[in-house]
Formats: structure tokens, C-alpha cells, sequence
């Protein structure tokens, strides 16, 4: 296999000058772009936007996070992403959801569906709704509308009806604990500005169920986990709260805990 990447220059008004992708995407006359249906613990959803980041090499991953700290900044970088490999076909199984702390640590929320469609941005729209989540509280969705790429006023289902009786998913602790949304429009800014420190939520091992694997250590591009006596110890001075972490923990042994 081809394990190897090469740099792609973006297109004029990107914040991203250039992205590194693995070259078979670059090579690929035809992409489409397969991925599961799931909540997740940074993005709140994951669906046809979020998957591309796939094409960023592993370890390089950890880097664009740390790059982008920021929930704004980094869905920004995953619509320049998406515009930059544009792949022909999107396809999402929600057969067989994910609710909860997404994408691993989650639980099973059946839709028994499959979404195929050439508009990737309009997609994800349509299956946020599908799970109970307003899009426009997605931020990489609501900047897709913004930008114009997600027309939401041009959905057109084509094939079997959307099932009905369907019932909210379960959010991401992250975002449970979030209650920033209920406050007014016109506070949230200074509020946040005052309270981001004091509500930021942060990663809380449970050292019963930590196996001492490494797994998050080795995935914190912050690298403020280590592995003592067998157990991953966190420092929370310098962590940019991605939850790579909890998303790579193999016994769900990393949950999410609040500052105050």
C-alpha cells in the first residue's frame, strides 16, 4: 500500500495555504467519501465534512489540532479541506449510528438508512436534522450555509421516505455540559470571553479503567498526557481541549469534566 502524502495548494482565500494528503486520494480519478453517522465530542456531529480529515496522514492529525485549537478555526479548516478534495460521491451509513461521547466512545442509535449524495455540505445539513440537532448550532455546518455551500432550501429526497417516530440522539458530554447556547445572542461574546477558562471542558481519566496503553498520550498534540505506573496522568496547563484522547482510548476509560 501507499502510506505516502504530498503537499496540495489551496485555493486563493483560504486560511490554509496548503494541506499535506495521502497520495492516493491525489492520484484517485474518482473519490467518494464513505463514513458512519455519530455525534463527536469536539465537532458535536460527524458526517461527510468531518470524514475528509481522514485524508490528512495520522500523525499528522494531532498537529492540525494543535494548529487549531479553536471549534470556529478548526471547522473552518475541515470546509477547506472538504472544498480541496471535493470528491464526487458521499455516502452515509446511518444503518447503525453512534450517539453519545463520539466517534469511538459512543453507543448504537439505529436509523437503518443510507445517504448518497453528490452535495456533501447539503448532506450533512439534512442528517443533522435527522439525528434532532439543529444544523445552524454545528458551527462547520452553519459556516457551510454561510459560505453558500450547504443550500438547505434545495433538499430534495430522492428513494424510500425518512422513517418516522425518530427519536433525538444522545450529545457528547462536551456538549452537554455547555449550557453557552442558552444565553442571549448579544451576551455570548463577553460571556464567553469571561467564562471560557472557567467552563472549558477537559479530559478526567478513570484510573480503574485505564490500561495504561498510551493511546492518548501518544495521540495528545498538546502532549500533556504521560504515562505513570501504568496509568495516563493529565496535565491540564496546556491541553486545547480536542478530546483525541477519549476518541482513541480503547476501554472508554476517558470522560469529560468541566473546569468549574
Amino acid at each position: 500500500m501507499d502510506f505516502s502524502a504530498r503537499t496540495v495548494a489551496c485555493p486563493k482565500g483560504f486560511s490554509n495555504h496548503s494541506f499535506h494528503i495521502i497520495t492516493p486520494i491525489l492520484e484517485a480519478d474518482y473519490v467518494i467519501n464513505i463514513c458512519k453517522l455519530k455525534t463527536h465530542a469536539m465537532t458535536g456531529y460527524s458526517g461527510g465534512i468531518k470524514n475528509l480529515f481522514g485524508v490528512i496522514p495520522g500523525l499528522e492529525k494531532p498537529q492540525m489540532h494543535y494548529l487549531w485549537p479553536n471549534l470556529h478555526d478548526f471547522s473552518r479548516m475541515l470546509l477547506e479541506l472538504a472544498q480541496t478534495v471535493s470528491p464526487q460521491l458521499t455516502i452515509i451509513d446511518a444503518i447503525d449510528a453512534m450517539e453519545g461521547n463520539g466517534p469511538t466512545g459512543g453507543t448504537s442509535h439505529p436509523l437503518y438508512m443510507l445517504l448518497a449524495a453528490r452535495d456533501l455540505y447539503t448532506q450533512d445539513y439534512f442528517a443533522a436534522n435527522l439525528m434532532g440537532i439543529a444544523p445552524m448550532k454545528i458551527e462547520m455546518i452553519r459556516q457551510a450555509v454561510e459560505a453558500g455551500l450547504a443550500r438547505p432550501s434545495e433538499i430534495a429526497l430522492i428513494g424510500d421516505a425518512v422513517p418516522e417516530n425518530l427519536t433525538p440522539f444522545q450529545m457528547p458530554d462536551t456538549k452537554k455540559l455547555d449550557f453557552t447556547g442558552n444565553v442571549p445572542g448579544f451576551l455570548q461574546k463577553p460571556f464567553l470571553f469571561f467564562a471560557q477558562r472557567l467552563m472549558k471542558s477537559y479530559p478526567q481519566v478513570n484510573r480503574d479503567k485505564c490500561v495504561g496503553c498510551g493511546r492518548c498520550a501518544e495521540s495528545c498534540p498538546a502532549h500533556v498526557i504521560k504515562i505513570e505506573n501504568k496509568k495516563a496522568k493529565f496535565r491540564k496547563k496546556g491541553c486545547i481541549s480536542c478530546f483525541c484522547c477519549q476518541e482513541m482510548c480503547p476501554v472508554k476509560a476517558i470522560s469529560v469534566k468541566k473546569a468549574l
